[in-house]
């Protein structure tokens, strides 16, 4: 062993988090098997980077920006667009248009702005007309730069009083106008890509719109938008590679937002130019997971020796089970699961003074941490924004049994107030976010999950078997 179990860093609950605490567990003790990090490169056709909450789509954000500080040709820039007022995105551009044109020009223009921005950083970019500094400088003084929030931005200019700063050279376009209504940016977005054909660099420009995972309720306004940004951005990138130019931008987003979003091109884009970040392991070789891979990369990053966590630190069974799937059967098989169970059993390893394997009731101590501490909370945060008390849902999943029925639950949703609509509404949602699961007919019985099983759905039958999965379990039961 390289080092003692209690001496490894198993990272933050945020990717943000990580970075800005210890950046070298993205730097060096990262383990990619998507290729996502090289995919979200310039020139690379993947833009749309999918996956669950925790499945480490910032991560790729993140451990780029960390990246961008040593190669000087790199520039990485991230948008939030967690606090972003959807509704108000309609209504920048004023006129009779149809919402979906409007709403669609806003994020072009968004998205032009955040590259121009970060051209405008690079001393290496051969740019004749000097189009992009004097774009970055109208950007400047209208308060709309890098330094302002994109929600800011939205809200300012959504504003009747707004009006944008066009960038010197484009001013004989308006008759020398230095000021315009809102409704030209359609025309400024035109002139600001047709500007591209001439500017050139050595550089790389990489421009993520990260934040979505904050999307609880998904509005329909907010899906509507989301649709057309995806179709806006892919077009975008196809005007960069077009002109040869270095940049592009990528999206992060949570697949259940983007199978609800609309758009003509949406399965074209996710054959063409997407990449689910799926670690799901379907075998029966539980070691092979890519969770145990990434855990022994980051550990071993932090030691002078290869080190094989599980084999190195746990025994070979807990519970009569295998280790490798105990461990798993209390995530959901996700990186930010897998790595908080692991930081909980080092809590508690590190209370006891353990060296050495760890003991089995250390273990159990650690799980039953993870779970009342870290997974029952992760469950409540899916479920927020949906109408429902999650003091409630709470409640009724702690009077049930392990393995219940469609109809049991509903009995008691209904005897605590909630309507059979609504409860019909919070099962659909504990399955999709992998809190519940169903069991099969079969001998023995199948346990269906839907992080295993993303097309899976819940059958309305009443008599339809469910059963808490272990982390809740533990947490509730």
């Amino acid at each position: 062993m390289g080092i003692a179990f209690s001496e490894i860093k198993f990272g933050f609950a945020s990717a943000e988090e990580e970075a800005n605490q210890e950046p070298s567990l993205l730097k060096t003790g990262a383990f990619d098997p998507f290729d996502a990090f090289k995919a979200a490169r310039p020139r690379e056709a993947v833009f749309l980077f999918l996956g669950p909450k925790g499945a480490g789509k910032s991560a790729v954000a993140q451990k780029s920006l960390i990246e961008a500080a040593d190669e000087s040709e790199l520039f990485v820039s991230i948008v939030d667009l967690a606090e972003v007022p959807y509704s108000l995105i309609n209504k920048i551009i004023p006129g009779d248009e149809e919402p979906e044109s409007k709403i669609s020009q806003v994020w072009e223009w968004i998205g032009l702005n955040a590259v121009v921005q970060s051209l405008g950083q690079d001393h290496g970019l051969v740019d004749p007309k000097g189009v992009i500094q004097d774009a970055v400088q109208s950007l400047k003084e209208m308060q709309l730069d890098n330094s302002v929030p994109l929600s800011s931005v939205i809200r300012r200019a959504s504003k009747k009083k707004f009006q944008l700063t066009i960038p010197k050279v484009m001013k004989v376009e308006w008759g020398g106008k230095e000021k315009v209504s809102p409704s030209e940016i359609p025309n400024l977005n035109e002139l600001m890509k047709n500007s591209f054909e001439g500017i050139s660099t050595k550089s790389k420009h990489i421009v993520f719109f990260d934040g979505l995972d904050h999307i609880i309720n998904k509005r329909q306004d907010q899906i509507s938008a989301l649709s057309l940004l995806v179709e806006k951005m892919a077009k975008l990138n196809r005007t960069f590679s077009s002109n040869s130019l270095p940049a592009k931008i990528n999206i992060l987003m949570r697949d259940d937002l983007f199978v609800k979003i609309g758009g003509a091109n949406k399965n074209k884009i996710r054959q063409d130019n997407s990449k689910f970040l799926d670690w799901t392991y379907r075998g029966e070789e539980y070691d092979k997971s890519y969770l145990f891979s990434l855990l022994n990369a980051r550990a071993s990053s932090q030691s002078n020796l290869p080190i094989d966590v599980v084999e190195d630190y746990f025994p070979n069974q807990m519970s009569g089970s295998d280790i490798y799937k105990y461990i798993l059967d209390y995530t959901r098989h996700r990186p930010r699961d897998f790595l908080r169970l692991m930081h909980f059993i080092q809590i508690v390893s590190i209370e006891k003074g353990e060296k050495g394997e760890l003991a089995r009731s250390t273990i159990n101590q650690g799980v039953e941490k993870y779970s009342k501490e870290y997974f029952v909370n992760e469950i409540l945060d899916e479920l927020d924004g949906n109408g429902i008390s999650t003091e409630i849902i709470l409640r009724i999943l702690g009077s049930m049994e392990s393995r219940f029925t469609v109809e049991s639950f509903m009995n008691e949703a209904v005897e605590r107030g909630v309507s059979a609509d609504d409860a019909s509404v919070i099962l659909d949602i504990l399955f999709d976010v992998g809190a519940i699961g169903m069991i099969g007919s079969t001998h023995p019985p199948k346990f269906t999950f839907k992080f295993r099983n993303p097309h899976a759905t819940l059958p309305r039958d009443v008599s339809t078997k469910l059963l808490l999965h272990r982390g809740l379990l533990k947490a509730i039961g």
